[in-house]
């Protein structure tokens, strides 16, 4: 069984949140945050689907026991914790440039 706790740490420290900064982008009071922390309160799935929103997660992925979705490289956190300094309005258009830019890499090798 997955600690809830742990979990929401693990995923704070490696995207460099704190609990008002995750509180903001989940669109949730920092107490709820620190509430889950002191174990006073038991997140619904709708608190936590609004946290894994505001860590750029699925819940399947928070929920995941597979290690292989949990474990990121320095390379992936860094590039998460540039991406929590986006705002969240320019996050599609970074997703496109970065798939642009995959695609002329790719396309030249497989041609």
């Amino acid at each position: 069984m997955i600690d809830i706790k742990l979990r929401l740490k693990y995923y704070q420290t490696i995207m460099g949140l704190n609990n008002n900064k995750l509180a903001e982008r989940s669109d949730l009071d920092p107490s709820v945050i620190c509430s889950i922390y002191t174990r006073s309160y038991e997140p619904t799935i709708t608190t936590l689907n609004s946290i894994c929103k505001g860590l750029g997660i699925t819940l399947s992925e928070f929920f995941a026991e597979d290690e292989k979705y949990t474990e990121l490289t320095e390379v992936e956190r860094a590039f998460l914790k540039i991406l929590n300094r986006v705002p969240k309005r320019k996050h599609e258009l970074l997703r496109q440039i970065l798939l642009e830019m995959a695609e002329d890499i790719i396309l030249p090798y497989g041609g």
